[in-house]
């Protein structure tokens, strides 16, 4: 989210007066930090025992129709959400991809050699080249993925009032 928000000067993110969601201190912190390139890797993401894989889209699969969006959501907005993230317990996120399949992330964590970065309560599994092809090959198998649509979820467990059991999509 962050990365999509900022612009990129001499390979260091660089957030400005136009950033919203960060304070000054913040955005001092994280514009002094290089951006460390890795290619050909899977990212599995670790927090409170649950597991997830980022995802790197190509633009061409959506210039290409690949994948289609549904509507336009304007940086404003973004912002808006992410200013709001905790408050609104990450229902803002702005898509996810659910599979009804088990994906067995955890054992692909305990399995493959990878570099960790930690980060207070979250993990970042990072695994590269061979790995990440062995990763691919393995998530190949999914057939069908459901879209959870941020603003969707926000605006429903708010029309209901049951934030804490309503899941839209």
């Amino acid at each position: 989210d962050f990365i999509n928000l900022a612009k990129i000067t001499d390979d260091c993110i660089n957030f400005d007066d136009k950033t919203r969601f960060l304070n000054q201190e913040e955005k001092d912190k994280l514009n002094e930090q290089a951006i460390v390139a890795y290619e050909n890797v899977v990212y599995i993401v670790e927090r409170d025992e649950k597991y997830c894989v980022i995802c790197n889209v190509d633009m061409s699969d959506y210039t290409e129709g690949n994948l289609i969006t549904h509507e336009l959501v304007l940086p404003d907005i973004i912002q808006g959400m992410l200013s709001n993230l905790k408050a609104y317990n990450a229902e803002t996120a702005p898509v996810f991809l659910m599979s009804p399949r088990d994906l067995q992330l955890k054992n692909i964590v305990d399995t493959y050699d990878h570099e960790t970065i930690q980060m207070d309560t979250m993990a970042v599994h990072i695994f590269n080249e061979a790995n990440a092809e062995l990763i691919m090959k393995r998530l190949s198998v999914i057939e069908t993925l459901i879209v959870g649509d941020g603003h969707h979820r926000l605006y429903t467990s708010s029309l209901w009032r049951r934030k804490g059991t309503i899941f839209s999509c």
